[in-house]
């Protein structure tokens, strides 16, 4: 299943519909009168409307009918990822790549389809030749980042969110990404300091503080973690119970014990609900 989701560290993230509709656009501007526009059109809608058989044997057709158009490559490679068949989705990207090789996204693309068929060193290899095309583009960063963590090479992938950081330094998946790196190598001061950077742009982040919280339960810090979880219950979190409950643990280990006890009635009472 192809998830997006908190932070970007899932390297199989499905891919973005704006470039098959960018190269539909360039399509329609560069070849005006084209007989393949229709059918074309009816692809990119059956892809956006999630009916990727339908668009896969329309894309399959328009691929044959003008092989040299790399939007078509690209969307058939799309295709194939929606389809879960990555090795002829790797072939179709490699394709587009080989039409539009200045272009970051087909390299974004190709590493993509790699990383679903667990190939995180070559889908490593392929967005850092992207990189020398943009040294700034962030989806290849966050690729390579997700790649770099899922091989658990964690200073390198902290080495492009930083750079990613710098790119767009309000970005909320990237702090979240940037803790979770350091929650992987268990270096839970950074954890805490991502998620302290992170509520400096959003202040009222619920979500945030529990995760914040929960890194200052592993380093023992249970004062701070009560003040946390207490401040999410101000702000309604959703999941109360679980937050209840945990603050019960924080209330135990500082040996209020009567906090304690109250906290895991209201988790109960929560989770009743």
């Amino acid at each position: 299943m192809w998830l997006f989701a908190g932070s970007f560290c899932n390297a199989n993230a499905a891919p973005s519909p704006t470039k098959d509709h960018e190269f539909f656009s360039e399509f329609k501007r560069l070849h005006s009168k084209s007989p393949l526009i229709p059918r074309y059109e009816q692809a990119i809608e059956a892809l956006d409307h999630g009916k990727h058989k339908t668009a896969l044997r329309l894309f399959t057709q328009l691929a044959k009918d003008d092989p040299s158009w790399p939007g078509f490559w690209t969307s058939l490679g799309t295709c194939y990822m929606w389809t879960e068949d990555f090795s002829k989705g790797l072939s179709c990207s490699t394709k587009a790549l080989e039409l539009r090789p200045k272009d970051p996204d087909m390299y974004n693309r190709q590493a993509m389809l790699l990383t679903a068929l667990m190939k995180n060193a070559e889908a490593i290899s392929v967005l850092s030749k992207g990189l020398k095309i943009d040294q700034t583009d962030v989806d290849l960063l966050k690729r390579r980042a997700a790649c770099y963590k899922a091989m658990k090479k964690y200073p390198e992938a902290l080495a492009d969110v930083d750079r990613l950081l710098k790119i767009s330094p309000a970005e909320e998946t990237i702090y979240y990404t940037k803790a979770e790196v350091h929650e992987a190598m268990k270096d839970w001061n950074g954890a805490i300091d991502s998620y302290s950077a992170l509520l400096k742009h959003y202040p009222n982040d619920d979500h945030v503080l529990v995760k914040r919280a929960t890194a200052r339960m592993k380093q023992n810090d249970f004062k701070g973690a009560v003040i946390d979880y207490s401040n999410a219950l101000k702000r309604g979190t959703e999941g109360p119970d679980f937050v209840y409950s945990q603050r019960a643990i924080a209330y135990e280990k500082l040996g209020m014990m009567d906090k304690a006890a109250r906290d895991r009635q209201l988790a109960k009472q929560e989770k009743a609900f």
